[in-house]
């Protein structure tokens, strides 16, 4: 119900400039986005609609621990804290693109849903 559902606000996350990234795993199903040149006011219009829903499934065993927007006045103030220039250096991770139509998108959100719970292991969307 829950990935359905972030599969299906896709396109309206990315017409409101947001990107970034979920992690979904057996136990855990995270969002990493950022909403690009936006007012905080913008971006809890746009994401709260869905941090509702997912709290809204308490019933089913779900437990949202946090769920919020934090601004930064730019992506500069965002990025430097995470990604200081004294640690450079290489991590194991791998970065691709997900080509999956917004067609697809909005008329299968389930099917994509039940494709990636398919997935054995963690999942990056």
């Amino acid at each position: 119900m829950l990935l359905s559902e972030f599969v299906r606000i896709q396109p309206s996350l990315s017409d409101a400039n947001f990107s970034g990234q979920a992690v979904l795993s057996p136990n855990s199903f995270e969002l990493f986005y950022l909403a690009h040149n936006v007012t905080q006011t913008e971006a809890n219009k746009t994401i709260d609609p869905f941090f509702e829903f997912a709290k809204n499934l308490t019933s089913e065993g779900l437990n949202v621990s946090l769920a919020l927007t934090v601004p930064f006045p730019s992506i500069y103030e965002w990025f430097t804290p995470r990604y200081p220039a004294t640690a450079l250096g290489g991590d194991n991770s791998e970065l691709a693109s997900r080509l999956i139509s917004r067609n697809t998108i909005e008329h299968n959100s389930q099917g994509i849903a039940d494709a990636i719970m398919s997935i054995d292991g963690g999942v990056i969307w």
